[in-house]
């Protein structure tokens, strides 16, 4: 199914949205949905209780809880207890209020299916680079954060402060960068890219490997 053809339909259908949605399911059920059999052999009226219950939760209307259910199945497979209580450990990890929550969880619906361990896990991990009172802005400005390994994010860090000591201006700004933004620079994957040729002697080894970084500066080359 086209997401975009389905979008259209949804907006200009008389069915409701989890009419809509069963739909897809029976288009896409065994390539999409194959992971959460139960969704498939819920009726329209259990599927509409389970968006309304997803809408009400992120603050949206159920159009746009169907379009994240049917961007994650998982959201629309969980019990409405255990998204509730995601939702409030995310509260609770990132010291945010319910409405930036939502915004985030919107951003990036996945962050709400998974589990509970996984949550602190990345939290802990991600509040040793931001800081503890800050990783929740920090997150909240670059939620994907929650979807890669910490361990790569940490060696971005590491490699991009390594960077920023070969010029006195990227260290500048680097120590200036807000939290939201450091977090965007470590999540980037395109746009500001600087090659260069590190050593890493300067990060505690004497290979030397030829990387492609993001960098907070506007120069379009670099030696180190």
């Amino acid at each position: 199914c086209d997401l975009a053809l389905r979008s259209h339909w949804e907006a200009t259908s008389a069915d409701g949205p989890a009419v809509v949605m069963y739909h897809d399911l029976l288009c896409c059920g065994t390539r999409r949905f194959s992971r959460y059999p139960a969704i498939l052999d819920r009726s329209v009226d259990a599927l509409e209780v389970q968006l309304s219950g997803l809408a009400a939760l992120l603050g949206a209307d159920i159009q746009r809880a169907a379009r994240l259910a049917f961007k994650v199945p998982a959201l629309a497979a969980a019990q409405q207890e255990e998204l509730q209580q995601h939702m409030s450990l995310l509260e609770q990890l990132l010291g945010l209020e319910r409405d930036a929550v939502r915004a985030l969880v919107l951003r990036q619906p996945s962050v709400l299916a998974r589990t509970s361990d996984g949550l602190v896990g990345k939290v802990d991990a991600y509040a040793e680079i931001f800081g503890r009172e800050d990783v929740g802005r920090a997150l909240s400005g670059a939620p994907q954060l929650l979807t890669m390994k910490a361990e790569a994010v940490r060696a971005r860090h590491e490699l991009l402060a390594s960077l920023a000591a070969l010029q006195p201006s990227w260290a500048s700004q680097l120590a200036e960068a807000s939290k939201e933004t450091l977090a965007v620079w470590l999540c980037s994957r395109c746009g500001g890219v600087v090659y260069v040729h590190v050593s890493r002697a300067c990060i505690g080894s004497r290979r030397t490997y030829a990387c492609c970084v993001r960098v907070p500066v506007c120069s379009t080359s670099v030696r180190g």
